[in-house]
């Protein structure tokens, strides 16, 4: 839900080095993630990137044992 991937950079045929790419995953759900990145081939590169993955934590729980007196 809500892919989508950008890229782009200078021309092939070009003295340019310049590369960009945004890409966005699962925007629409929970697991979400955004990542971003431009930079110039051999000089430097900058990126940036947030991911989310829900976590269901619980202080109450039980187990096959609960309930049966120690033997």
């Amino acid at each position: 839900m809500g892919n989508f991937e950008i890229r782009g950079g200078s021309a092939y045929d070009s003295n340019g080095t310049l590369r960009r790419q945004m890409r966005r995953r699962n925007l629409g759900l929970e697991s979400r993630s955004v990542y971003a990145e431009i930079g110039h081939q051999g000089k430097f590169r900058f990126y940036a990137g947030y991911s989310e993955l829900l976590a269901n934590r619980s202080d109450t729980f039980q187990t096959p044992s609960s309930g049966i007196p120690p033997g």
